[in-house]
């Protein structure tokens, strides 16, 4: 999953997960939701995805939350 993905590709790739390792992905779905509500958000959530990124290079955390079911 390390190489640039189109929207459609990356759901159909969620999708393939979650009918092999349905556990596997659940459990780090969690972890990346936990995560996200940590008030250590900055240094435990890593990589943080660029596309939450402001142009001044402040996460953009409210945006990321709004959008976190959106997406799938």
């Amino acid at each position: 999953m390390g190489t640039s993905q189109t929207p459609d590709d990356a759901k159909e790739t969620l999708r393939k997960r979650l009918a092999e390792q349905f556990l596997a992905t659940d459990l780090r779905w969690s972890f990346f939701v936990a995560a996200l509500y940590s008030y250590r958000f900055d240094t435990v959530l890593r990589p943080f995805p660029p596309q939450y990124m402001k142009d001044n290079g402040e996460k953009d955390v409210k945006k990321l939350v709004s959008e976190k079911y959106t997406k799938i």
